[in-house]
């Protein structure tokens, strides 16, 4: 929900997110920075589906974010151009192809004074004082295992802020007890990259491991936040996802370096 007042065209902001979805599909001809390949796949199923749930979330003009393995700029490219001058985003990403993408897609809808791109990784970001605890809230799409991506999320998030995860986004009915009980069997909804799973990081929660999700949310509280109950989604504007509130700083201890994360994970599973 955007503030009122704001003369908001959202025919020419449609217009504009189809625009999107051509470059992307035109320079992944050139260089793969996604699994779609039609613009109509690329329009529906990454940028459609990044906006949804967060189409209603109360954004005052300046409102700060985090866009975490950005990659072709889903979705942090995707809000910005939907909200459309309301927000500020900082895009990471550590693949300097898809940065460059970035850099592009942001001269072309000349969104200078709304971005910040950075080529890095979030894991070392999150410590610089320049970066930690700065922001509104934090988004990520196909970036990591829920641990991971809460251990390197949330130190970028202001406290009272959120960390929004994209997670079984084709449901955003979902009750929270729904949601516990879908990663504990072993659903990863948008934890896959393009249109299939990574097999290099594969983010698949373990199938039958519900100790997986329980580890998940004490991690979440370890950071200094606590799953966000289905009250306060709404009362946030937000649907679905997996939704961590950030209570109090994160530990300085915290992010760790990605091998030793990735171990924690391991036996986890």
């Amino acid at each position: 929900m955007m503030n009122a007042g704001d003369n908001i065209d959202y025919n020419v902001i449609n217009e504009t997110l189809w625009e999107y979805a051509s470059l992307i599909s035109d320079y992944n001809k050139i260089t793969n920075i996604t699994g779609f390949n039609s613009i109509e796949a690329i329009y529906k199923e990454l940028i459609v589906k990044s906006i949804t749930p967060l189409q209603n979330l109360n954004v005052p003009r300046g409102t700060t974010f985090v866009d975490i393995g950005t990659g072709a700029g889903i979705p942090g490219l995707a809000l910005l151009l939907y909200f459309h001058g309301m927000v500020n985003g900082l895009l990471i990403d550590s693949n300097n192809k898809k940065i460059q993408f970035v850099k592009e897609a942001v001269k072309k809808f000349d969104l200078h004074n709304y971005c910040t791109i950075i080529h890095g990784r979030a894991e070392d970001l999150a410590h610089d004082i320049h970066y930690r605890e700065k922001f509104d809230f934090v988004i990520s799409r196909a970036f990591a295992h829920p641990y991971m991506a809460i251990e390197y999320g949330l130190p970028f998030v202001k406290v009272g802020g959120f960390y929004y995860i994209y997670y079984q986004v084709d449901n955003f009915e979902q009750s929270i007890d729904e949601i516990k009980s879908t990663i504990g069997n072993g659903l990863y909804g948008e934890y896959r990259h393009g249109n299939g799973t990574d097999k290099k990081n594969n983010t698949r929660l373990a199938r039958n491991d519900s100790y997986q999700m329980e580890k998940v949310l004490q991690h979440a509280e370890e950071c200094g936040g606590h799953l966000a109950s289905q009250e306060e989604l709404m009362k946030r504007g937000l649907q679905g996802g997996l939704v961590v509130i950030k209570d109090k700083p994160v530990p300085l201890c915290f992010p760790r370096k990605n091998a030793v994360v990735k171990r924690i994970i391991q036996k986890l599973r």
